[in-house]
């Protein structure tokens, strides 16, 4: 399953707009969503639970923590008590009063593996990524498209960076201004993709 899009109750975690992905997965979505209708369409309407950690024994392992996934009780994660999780609902609010101008949209959004990893783009629950908000050219429909996406993130020089600790989801907040660099960053390179009338 090069894709690896995670699959809860038989269905795909993923919804995307606009031409059908190539592994044929997701469900197709038309017009403008809010946040929450982006989340639900892309079965990613689930909390991830902080739950302790214990040794074979049964003894309580100080200072770590696991991330639970909250409607399938999968582990996603162990990691140290600093880490705090995004939820993804906190994560995709910072887009709505964007997309509510019309001036973005949701396109694609979805989950991979076991749920560890979770895209509007891009938000982390197995410890390996911390919350990124950048503009990227890359349509993200799976694993490889996501991985190349965030290869290419240099291309933006105004992208974000949101660590999982406490106040995190105050930063989401005070970002969400900076997306506005993010569209002039679309102009320019609009600007760069078209071809010149003139062959120049």
């Amino acid at each position: 399953m090069a894709h690896n899009l995670a699959n809860a109750g038989g269905k795909t975690a993923m919804f995307y707009s606009g031409e059908r992905p190539w592994h044929g997965l997701g469900t197709a979505v038309e017009g403008a969503l809010t946040s929450a209708e982006a989340i639900k369409a892309a079965g990613l309407d689930w909390n991830v639970d902080e739950v302790p950690v214990y040794l074979e024994h049964g003894a309580k392992i100080s200072g770590y923590k696991g991330l639970r996934r909250a409607d399938t009780g999968t582990i996603l994660h162990v990691c140290r008590d600093s880490y705090h999780p995004i939820q993804n609902r906190d994560a995709f609010k910072f887009f709505d009063r964007v997309t509510g101008t019309g001036a973005a949209k949701y396109v694609t959004a979805g989950a991979l593996g076991d749920g560890g990893r979770v895209w509007i783009l891009a938000n982390a629950h197995d410890g390996s990524l911390a919350c990124w908000i950048m503009a990227t050219s890359i349509r993200v429909v799976c694993q490889n498209t996501l991985s190349i996406s965030l290869a290419a993130r240099g291309e933006s020089t105004r992208d974000v960076r949101i660590l999982h600790r406490a106040g995190a989801t105050d930063r989401v907040a005070e970002t969400r201004d900076q997306l506005g660099l993010a569209l002039k960053y679309y102009d320019a390179f609009g600007g760069r993709a078209t071809p010149s009338r003139h062959g120049k």
